[in-house]
C-alpha cells in the first residue's frame, strides 16, 4: 500500500512540474534583421521601432574625425528626431544596424561599431522610450574582439 501511495504521489508531482514548465511562454525574438552592414555614410532605412505597427524612418548619421576618417559621434534619428548621440570612445570606421523584433510592443536596435580586425569598440542594443522619444540602452556587449567570421 505505501508502494502505491509513492508512486502515485510522484506521479501528481512529474504531471505539476510538466504543466508549470509548460505555461513558462518562451522569449525568443521572432526576427532579426539586419537593417545596414559597414555603413560609414549617412544611411536611411526602415522598421518598426516605436510598437505601433508601422514602419518607421530611421536615419543613421556618422560624423567622422579629422583622423583617417574614424567615426567621432554616432547618431541614430527616428523619424527626424534625435533619439540617440554616441560619442566617439573608441576608433571604429563603420556601424552596423540590426532591427530586433521580439513581439509588437517589445522591438529593439542593436547597433555595433567595427574597427580594425574585428574589434568592435561599440555592440549595444538599444529600446525607443516612447513616453522621451529616445533609444535607452537595454544591454551592452562588453567584449570587444570578436572574430571576423562570427559577424
Amino acid at each position: 500500500m505505501a508502494v502505491k501511495m509513492k508512486q502515485g504521489m510522484l506521479a501528481v508531482l512529474c504531471l505539476l512540474c510538466c504543466l508549470v514548465l509548460g505555461a513558462v511562454p518562451a522569449r525568443a525574438a521572432s526576427g532579426v534583421k539586419l537593417l545596414c552592414s559597414g555603413a560609414s555614410e549617412t544611411t536611411t532605412v526602415n522598421a518598426d521601432v516605436t510598437g505601433n505597427g508601422k514602419n518607421d524612418k530611421i536615419r543613421l548619421e556618422l560624423t567622422k574625425g579629422p583622423y583617417n576618417g574614424w567615426i567621432k559621434e554616432t547618431a541614430v534619428y527616428v523619424n527626424g528626431k534625435k533619439a540617440l548621440s554616441i560619442k566617439n570612445e573608441d576608433n571604429y570606421h563603420s556601424v552596423s544596424l540590426r532591427h530586433i523584433h521580439m513581439t509588437k510592443s517589445k522591438t529593439f536596435l542593436q547597433i555595433t561599431g567595427r574597427g580594425d580586425g574585428g574589434y568592435r569598440p561599440v555592440n549595444r542594443i538599444y529600446r525607443y522610450d516612447k513616453t522621451k522619444k529616445n533609444l535607452s540602452m537595454y544591454w551592452i556587449c562588453t567584449t570587444k574582439w570578436i572574430s571576423p567570421g562570427m559577424w
